[in-house]
């Protein structure tokens, strides 16, 4: 969680809900945040949904997250 600026440890529930509100006000920085958190615990169905649009919009950050979401499928 440090990595993306989300606090302490333990606290992804509460990170979670953040950004799900930052995300329902269209920031796309919080798809993609919430996105890799997804990516992190294995859940890269719901990493998808949530970075693909970001990526295709064109976001540099989004594509990267994209591109590390196929290569895990790959493993």
């Amino acid at each position: 969680m440090y990595g993306i600026g989300l606090g302490n440890l333990g606290r992804s529930e509460d990170a979670r809900t953040w950004l799900a509100k930052s995300i329902a006000l269209g920031d796309p920085m919080g798809a993609v945040a919430l996105g890799t958190m997804y990516l992190d615990e294995g859940n890269l169905d719901e990493a998808e949904r949530l970075i693909k649009p970001v990526a295709d919009d064109g976001n540099s950050a989004a594509r990267m997250a994209l591109a590390e979401i196929r290569a895990a499928r790959r493993r």
